[in-house]
């Protein structure tokens, strides 16, 4: 089975309604990938500070759609070797390392700053 893991771009751009994010996680899901979601995404989309209790409620039912991958022992540990070798920020090297772990492509609108990393593959739109 194919596997994606979504950043948090492209989750905001969805439930925004963007087009051409819809088509391709709906196009994603008609050909039976599974969906994951990092919980350092779902903390990022937490955290805006003028979101309102209906938006929390949204991003949470969203969220449960998909698997929910926790932060554990090994992907911190490929976190934080991925932080140290590509300078990176945190939450990206989390990202991709969760990508790596789960052996998933990365669908993301952040090609600049995971491009470099080349234990991790991109997913093509």
């Amino acid at each position: 089975m194919d596997k994606i893991v979504v950043d948090s771009n492209v989750l905001i751009r969805y439930l925004l309604k963007d087009e051409t994010v819809t088509y391709h996680l709906e196009n994603l899901i008609n050909k039976n990938f599974s969906i994951y979601v990092p919980a350092i995404v779902f903390a990022e989309m937490m955290s805006y500070p003028k979101l309102t209790e209906s938006e929390r409620m949204t991003i949470k039912s969203f969220v449960n759609n998909f698997y929910f991958i926790p932060i554990d022992f090994s992907i911190a540990e490929l976190g934080g070797f991925l932080r140290s070798k590509y300078k990176i920020k945190l939450p990206d090297a989390l990202i991709s390392a969760t990508s790596i772990y789960l052996d998933a492509e990365l669908f993301t609108f952040n090609l600049r700053d995971f491009k470099k990393i080349k234990e991790l593959r991109l997913y093509k739109f």
